[in-house]
């Protein structure tokens, strides 16, 4: 039934309390990962993790704006010390809105980055400072968009901003990391 073995693994799915995050958590679940299901909505995380749980999978959720430092650093080295080590790391918050170029607010392009961007590079940066600590490296998988390569429509100014920063964020760190067993791909 699974295609992958995941036993023992622990998987940590940002924005991960509702959409394509839930999904990859409830997936990596039953490929027998423990998953981590962060997310700035608290509430939703709970949920998401309560059902999985009553799937009779390993579940366990996190409260965290990925954009705060801080924050991200205080929960992966919770997950560190009371669930275990981070073998997986699936950057999949992001947020997106629609709004033509000319009058886009400055402060919804700026969000859009720190989110998008900035989230990313906290939760990667975070989780890889763990998995070079005992040298077994893991994984990291962002998820980027078909807007990396080339937009996708009118509006997306901001969005595909992002998207393009992750694609080469992604290709940066996979050269980087690679020595040290990281591997990092993007799934656009």
């Amino acid at each position: 039934m699974n295609q992958i073995d995941l036993n023992n693994k622990i998987a940590v799915i940002t924005g991960a309390a509702q959409g394509f995050g839930a999904a990859i958590a409830r997936r990596l679940a039953e490929a027998g990962a423990r998953v981590v299901v962060a997310d700035r909505n608290g509430d939703g995380a709970k949920q998401k993790a309560k059902e999985i749980q009553k799937m009779g999978y390993e579940a366990y959720p996190e409260t965290v704006d990925i954009f705060d430092v801080a924050l991200v650093k205080g929960m992966v080295c919770r997950i560190v010390s009371e669930i275990g080590r981070v073998d997986i790391l699936v950057n999949n918050a992001g947020i997106f809105s629609n709004c033509y170029f000319e009058n886009m607010p400055v402060e919804e392009f700026q969000s859009t980055l720190n989110v998008n961007v900035v989230g990313t590079f906290n939760c990667t940066q975070a989780v890889v400072r763990e998995m070079k600590k005992d040298r077994n490296g893991g994984s990291i998988v962002n998820i980027a968009s078909v807007d990396a390569f080339k937009p996708s429509a009118e509006g997306l100014a901001h969005y595909t901003t992002t998207k393009h920063a992750i694609g080469g964020l992604t290709r940066a760190l996979a050269m980087e990391l690679g020595a040290s067993n990281i591997r990092v791909n993007a799934v656009c």
